[in-house]
């Protein structure tokens, strides 16, 4: 965990009240962390702001994953997830929303198939989140911590 900066706290907001909650930060993805707001269910979230990026995820290590593609995302893209204001974290996404995703995330329209753009990756994350949270498997194939961790090395 060398790459993880200290443990810090960061003021969200859940349900209209203002937090002051634990978070990580990986040193190679300015302006993002992951939040645990409620025990146990973690949150890629705007450190500056208090944005939640993403639904709730069962493990850390989902969410380092899903907060190490945003980095992607921003890394292909040219722009720094740091420093934004609500408004232009929007105006960003709604800018980049057509555009693929840089990792592999794909659709299938019959035998067709393609990369994700950034709202169709996006609405995926949102999607599974059926029961306020995403379900995770503990036999998962892969670690999500490692992928994460490679994604930030790149």
């Amino acid at each position: 965990m060398s790459d993880i900066k200290e443990v810090m706290t960061v003021i969200i907001i859940e349900r209209g009240i203002k937090k002051e909650v634990p978070a990580i930060e990986h040193v190679d993805c300015d302006g993002l962390c992951v939040t645990m707001g409620s025990f146990g269910f973690f949150v890629v979230t705007h450190c500056s702001t208090g944005l939640k990026m993403c639904d709730l995820y069962e493990r850390a290590s989902t969410a380092m994953l899903v907060l190490s593609q945003f980095e992607l995302i921003a890394r292909e893209y040219n722009f720094s997830w740091a420093g934004k204001t609500r408004g232009q974290i929007a105006e960003t996404m709604k800018e980049i929303e057509g555009y693929d995703v840089p990792f592999k995330a794909f659709v299938t329209s019959g035998s067709d198939e393609r990369k994700q753009t950034v709202k169709e990756w996006i609405s995926c994350l949102r999607a599974g989140n059926l029961h306020g949270y995403v379900d995770e498997f503990p036999w998962e194939e892969t670690d999500n911590w490692e992928m994460a961790m490679e994604n930030l090395e790149r």
